[in-house]
């Protein structure tokens, strides 16, 4: 998740991840992890708009 569709690609980059593309624009956003792929990350919400995608690590 960032501001713009750049810096999503480069975050994925410094954390070593594949993105899944589309990277998508949003305008808000409300989503309540409940741990079930990995980490319990909570809730994550934003009343901002930016862009999100979802992306994985080779393990």
């Amino acid at each position: 998740m960032a501001a713009n569709e750049a810096r999503v690609q480069a975050l994925a980059l410094d954390a070593n991840l594949t993105i899944l593309f589309p990277i998508r624009r949003f305008e808000g956003l409300d989503s309540l992890d409940d741990g079930t792929f990995g980490d319990n990350i909570g809730r994550v919400f934003t009343q901002d708009a930016g862009w999100v995608a979802l992306a994985y690590k080779e393990i």
